[in-house]
């Protein structure tokens, strides 16, 4: 439980930061750019804010399910003991 939670509270910090609202983060210049033919992802702003921007979990699946059967289908519970595991160890 306690590994559990340890997941739950890096998410609840990453939101706790909240979000930063400057000329940068609102990119209008992006929103008029983008907008025509709605590339926002493929921007290149975008794309440097991507991996800063969201939370990754180390337990919580978040590919798709061809990615996670290729990943061994592991199921939360087991993500949850092997990170346990590797704790004690």
């Amino acid at each position: 439980m306690l590994t559990l939670c340890d997941e739950l509270v890096g998410w609840t910090n990453q939101m706790s930061v909240g979000c930063t609202v400057d000329a940068d983060a609102i990119a209008f210049d992006v929103v008029k750019r983008a907008a025509p033919e709605n590339s926002f992802l493929t921007d290149q702003h975008t794309q440097d804010r991507y991996l800063s921007e969201n939370w990754y979990p180390a337990l919580f699946e978040r590919s798709d399910a061809e990615a996670w059967l290729e990943n061994g289908s592991a199921d939360l519970q087991a993500r949850i003991r092997a990170k346990l595991s590797e704790i004690l160890d």
